[in-house]
């Protein structure tokens, strides 16, 4: 159960119960969705004035609560209303549309609100576009095999901003309502890494084919960083003893050598 001081700073009510997600410490109170924030992610204030803040006739956003100290998060914890839906992971196209028009949105802020985020992903999309150093930690063999793959990346000029990264499978339907965009998961990236990623991840696990590259504006480029995404910030997961890694290369790595050839 959550802490004593994040109940009361929240003012729920109720025993509450636990739902799926949040790494099992996500509960939900009448209609407060209450979950343990991960001690990585050192964005939340900013995360939440931009959920709290942004406005669209196209999607909806889970609306972030303050806690009684003024603060979107109490004692590790953080709130936001519940919402209802489900998922249609087989509508490529949709979620792509509201990629777009996400990312549009939140173009505005600018990365220098960002603190450096220590979550596996914003690592592994720094060291792709911001040249931030690759963490002592991880496993060599499966570093020397990302290094030699970055080699043959193509560099890109494009401008930086700030991203949803993980759009794909966090989309929720609900009839009668606007579709419901979860789990805003910051990194600093091109905006068309966000629809690159979209891409490999359904080609990944959804069973597709490389006909859905033609989706993206530039494939040759971005699905290849968009693999290179996948595969660092599993490389990056601490406390990892290789095997998400090889999950995450068992998964890709066709994705990666289609790429190669197109």
């Amino acid at each position: 159960m959550i802490s004593e001081k994040a109940y009361r700073e929240f003012n729920l009510k109720g025993k509450g119960r636990r739902i799926p997600g949040g790494q099992d410490n996500s509960y939900l109170f009448g209609d407060v969705f209450v979950k343990k924030n991960d001690g990585d992610n050192v964005n939340i204030e900013l995360i939440c004035n931009i959920l709290s803040n942004v406005r669209s006739d196209k999607y909806r956003v889970p609306k972030p609560i303050r806690s009684n100290n003024g603060t979107y998060i109490s004692d590790g914890y953080i709130a936001s209303e519940f919402v209802e839906g489900r998922h249609d992971l087989g509508n490529i196209e949709r979620t792509l549309e509201l990629s777009v028009v996400f990312n549009k949105d939140i173009k505005k802020y600018d990365i220098s609100l960002m603190k450096e985020e220590n979550t596996q992903w914003a690592i592994g999309m720094d060291i792709i576009f911001r040249n931030r150093e690759i963490p002592d930690y991880v496993k060599h063999d499966n570093l020397k095999l990302c290094l030699d793959m970055m080699q043959k990346l193509e560099p890109v000029n494009d401008p930086l901003q700030i991203i949803h990264a993980d759009m794909g499978g966090n989309i929720l339907y609900s009839k009668g309502q606007l579709p419901c965009i979860i789990d805003f998961s910051p990194c600093i990236a091109p905006a068309l890494m966000a629809e690159a990623i979209i891409i490999v991840d359904h080609i990944a696990w959804e069973e597709e084919n490389h006909s859905k590259f033609d989706l993206l504006q530039t494939p040759s480029i971005y699905i290849k960083y968009a693999v290179m995404f996948r595969l660092l910030s599993a490389l990056c997961k601490k406390g990892d003893d290789g095997r998400l890694f090889e999950s995450e290369l068992k998964a890709y790595r066709g994705v990666w050598d289609l790429s190669m050839i197109l």
